[in-house]
């Protein structure tokens, strides 16, 4: 059977922010934070998955020449230098589509991106219904644990603490109720914020108030994040539930 071919598409920035590939302080210990991409490459080397699917490539979308995100991502490096701290894999450059095209891609996995892709994916598009995306928090609207956004993972935080925030750029809250689970969507993408279909949830990931915001995206990859990740490209594969 031949392999469908996926590309992953993420941001530098946001790995930095977790700290991708080191160690955190996580209540007086240390754990090691793989990210989402580490993870896919363990699990196509690894499990079954790898026989469903190929990593083409892997895209990000920051900029080098732009000094926000050089100063986002911090000490790591744009591409692998020897000596320096770097993601893996390395990147490829050039226009997203253009980019995909060429690969041949078809099935595209989004971590992160800030971007909404709307010439890519609203329908008649070249790849209406083949980007999906692992979004840290539950994205059904319906849903009373539903964390939409790209402050997912902050907004749990304070639902644990029985707050509201009202206005990100004030940082104004409000008083709810306590809402102390979290977890993870993976979904397909269209033209909104975190509202294409949702083609399964994993809601495993309780909420210690006290937590910081590592701690908490260390326990959503972990329990919620990487599951779902792992569930979704199985389901889309047609491979049978684990």
């Amino acid at each position: 059977m031949a392999k469908t071919k996926l590309v992953y598409v993420w941001s530098l920035r946001n790995a930095a922010a977790d700290r991708a590939g080191q160690y955190i302080e996580y209540k007086g210990e240390q754990r090691y934070m793989k990210s989402p991409l580490e993870y896919l490459a363990d699990a196509l080397n690894g499990t079954g998955l790898g026989d469903a699917y190929s990593l083409e490539a892997v895209v990000f979308d920051d900029d080098e020449g732009s000094p926000r995100d050089r100063a986002s991502v911090g000490h790591y490096d744009f591409s692998c230098r020897p000596g320096g701290q770097w993601f893996y894999p390395a990147p490829l450059e050039a226009r997203l589509l253009h980019k995909l095209q060429a690969l041949g891609a078809e099935l595209v996995v989004l971590d992160g991106l800030l971007v909404i892709l709307d010439e890519l994916v609203r329908p008649g598009a070249p790849f209406h219904r083949r980007i999906v995306n692992i979004h840290p928090g539950i994205t059904r609207i319906e849903s009373p644990y539903e964390r939409r956004g790209a402050y997912a993972t902050l907004d749990a935080l304070h639902g644990a603490r029985g707050q509201k925030v009202v206005n990100w750029r004030t940082a104004e809250t409000t008083r709810v109720p306590v809402v102390d689970m979290t977890g993870t969507s993976f979904h397909d993408v269209d033209y909104g914020i975190d509202s294409g279909e949702v083609i399964l949830d994993v809601l495993n990931t309780r909420i210690d108030p006290r937590d910081t915001i590592l701690e908490l995206r260390w326990n959503n990859f972990n329990n919620s994040l990487f599951p779902a990740l792992h569930q979704g490209l199985a389901h889309r594969a047609g491979m049978p539930a684990a």
